[in-house]
């Protein structure tokens, strides 16, 4: 009997040979594995996965994360700092107020020094010290103000204003900056935050009779 079946396995397997037939299951089954290929996974990806799914090549770039902004961006943001577009004084220049200073800076430019200024239409960037201290007021200490010049206008013979190292303030938390009352002492509690935040000289009401209305801040 056994040789029955060796002879008659001998004799399909000559024939597949033969005619190129594929031989047919074996009672224990597939002797390659699964009909898909090893593992279980077709020629054209994972088993249930199209290849859409997986295609390496239409895999999707991570999203890329936008840069930090520039202190200078930070305050021009910031609907609690008012930086006019006008000069205080009778004198004009556009190109040197406080808000253009400020957006110079935000382009990595230069701030201008006025034209009428004693030093006339100098162009120099803004100390990033002073423009974190500015932001900070507000954004880490609750200050609402008026910065009236940073770069531009007239001042005092003082380099500072025109190193970009100084700003001065003539409103503080709805109030305008005076010699007495609520004035006076809303400029005292925010030049006193001013030198908490690395400020070198401050001056304004009582200490300063330049800065009677006003606040100068000075890194």
């Amino acid at each position: 009997m056994k040789n029955t079946r060796l002879l008659a396995a001998t004799a399909v397997l000559t024939a597949s040979l033969i005619t190129g037939a594929t031989l047919p299951p074996s009672a224990d089954g597939p002797a390659d594995g699964p009909a898909n290929g090893p593992g279980g996974a077709s020629a054209d990806g994972p088993t249930g996965v199209s290849a859409d799914a997986w295609d390496p090549g239409r895999a999707t770039a991570p999203a890329e994360v936008p840069p930090a902004k520039s202190p200078a961006e930070k305050i021009l943001a910031n609907d609690g700092i008012s930086l006019p577009n006008v000069h205080a004084s009778a004198s004009q220049d556009k190109g040197s107020t406080a808000q253009a200073g400020i957006k110079h800076s935000a382009t990595d430019k230069a701030a201008n020094t006025s034209r009428f200024a004693p030093a006339r239409a100098k162009k120099d960037r803004l100390n990033r010290v002073r423009l974190n201290a500015l932001h900070k007021l507000n954004a880490s200490k609750g200050f609402t103000f008026r910065v009236t010049l940073i770069a531009g206008s007239t001042h005092s013979p003082d380099p500072a204003h025109d190193e970009g190292r100084a700003l001065d303030a003539d409103a503080i938390d709805g109030s305008r900056v005076s010699p007495s009352g609520q004035g006076l002492a809303r400029a005292r509690k925010f030049l006193r935050t001013c030198t908490r935040l690395g400020g070198r000289m401050v001056l304004g009401p009582t200490i300063d009779s330049a800065h009677r209305v006003d606040v100068h801040c000075q890194w």
